[in-house]
């Protein structure tokens, strides 16, 4: 596209051609990721939802630990850290800080959506999107702070202190299976059994 603009520039004016031409740079930033994490956020970002930063961050954790359950491994392989609001996957929150509080908007096409995530990565995305995606992110963010992975990477820091500490894998990995066993996280009435019995410890 951008090279069929170059060789008709002159045929509109320069105002327009640049205009084009930022507009198919833009669309090339917004497709790019570097990691499984940011992958799984352009697919999510793209579900037609509300999604702020915030929210992304709470459903890709959910994905990384609930994917497990399912897969047998984890479809998010990048750590995440335990910060002040809750499990943070850091290169994702970068990419979409300008956002701030607000809905991220990008303009991907359904095509290269509809590409980005195999079958299974899409269930399971989707799976989490429809049982924990529900709620809204701060109910979200006070979920995480109630579940052992982030306590453990926060051990010795209040709830209000900055923090980067890496949330440990086998911790995520260990204490999901746990909650499994007891609950059924793969099914829907499972997650909203989980959910109702940690409400009460909120």
């Amino acid at each position: 596209m951008k090279e069929y603009v170059e060789a008709n520039k002159e045929k509109v004016s320069a105002v327009a051609v640049n205009k084009v031409i930022r507009a198919i740079e833009k669309c090339e930033v917004e497709k790019k990721y570097d990691n499984s994490a940011e992958k799984i956020a352009l697919y999510i970002i793209s579900s037609g939802r509300e999604i702020t930063n915030l929210f992304l961050q709470k459903i890709l954790y959910y994905v990384k630990a609930i994917s497990e359950l399912f897969e047998g491994k984890s479809i998010i392989m990048e750590p995440c850290e335990a910060w002040k609001f809750g499990p943070v996957f850091p290169s994702v929150y970068e990419k979409y800080r300008e956002f701030g509080k607000q809905e991220i908007e990008i303009s991907l096409s359904k095509e290269y959506v509809n590409g980005l995530l195999t079958k299974k990565e899409k269930q399971v995305t989707d799976y989490v999107m429809n049982t924990f995606g529900i709620y809204n992110a701060w109910f979200l963010k006070d979920l995480t702070h109630h579940e052992e992975p982030w306590i453990a990477a926060r051990k010795g820091l209040s709830e209000d202190d900055a923090s980067r500490n890496l949330m440990d894998e086998e911790i995520i990995s260990h204490y999901f299976a746990k909650i499994n066993e007891k609950y059924d996280l793969k099914t829907v009435v499972g997650v909203e059994a989980y959910i109702n019995d940690m409400k009460k410890e909120m």
